[in-house]
């Protein structure tokens, strides 16, 4: 992850923005993985350049993956317009060539491996289960309710995973705060063989068929989808 910090021995730009520190950690100390910028957000980009354009010029700098923010955290903001702001300047950046393709395509096969690598490798490991998981018409159950900053409050790939195979097999439910647990231990006191997939922060979960995923994330949802329905999804 890069700093939005400036080292004058090098260049006046922040790292976050400077072509010569990375392709010194490129070229010089020979790293091949991911790099991903600090948040945008960060006022050395944000009250500087700018979200889109800090987005346009560190891709452009050699970095693969762009972290705008936290949409609660200095002050509130539309999280999907800051998107939009973002993928409008990458954009118009492509279009009048100060982001050459090539350098996205390059940017894509980084994340692509390693998003390989943490579904085949870090992912299996991590989704970890206890009882009986398996479920082939599961009735999802899904608490919602508050979730973390980098979880979001939008997305729930598991339940749309779960919800194409959903039937009247046993109850799945679907918690992540630490506030439902109550509910949970409500819900296997009346159905004992349901399933809890937890994705909160470590906490004694309620039951004996228990899935753990630590986050939400769609890779996450995938091997949990998996674990449950018996297949890859």
């Amino acid at each position: 992850m890069t700093a939005h910090v400036v080292f004058p021995a090098y260049d006046d730009l922040p790292a976050t923005l400077s072509p010569v520190l990375l392709e010194l950690l490129r070229r010089e100390l020979g790293f091949d993985g991911v790099v991903i910028t600090d948040a945008l957000d960060m006022k050395a980009i944000a009250d500087t350049v700018g979200h889109g354009e800090g987005a346009v010029r560190s891709l452009a700098a050699g970095a693969d993956l762009v972290c705008i923010g936290n949409p609660g955290y200095p002050e509130s903001y539309d999280a999907d317009r800051r998107l939009g702001t973002v993928v409008d300047a990458l954009v118009a950046a492509v279009g009048d060539g100060r982001l050459p393709a090539d350098r996205l395509e390059e940017a894509a096969e980084r994340v692509a491996r390693l998003r390989g690598w943490l579904a085949d490798d870090v992912v299996s490991r991590v989704v970890t289960a206890r009882g009986d998981v398996r479920v082939d018409a599961p009735r999802v159950v899904d608490l919602g309710g508050a979730v973390n900053i980098a979880a979001g409050d939008r997305e729930r790939h598991l339940r749309e995973l779960l919800e194409q195979r959903s039937g009247d097999g046993r109850p799945v439910v679907l918690a992540r705060h630490p506030d439902q647990l109550p509910e949970v231990a409500r819900l296997v006191a009346e159905h004992p063989d349901a399933v809890v997939v937890w994705s909160g922060i470590d906490v004694e979960v309620p039951g004996d068929n228990v899935v753990l995923t630590h986050g939400g994330g769609r890779t996450v949802a995938e091997a949990a989808a998996t674990l449950i329905l018996g297949e890859r999804r």
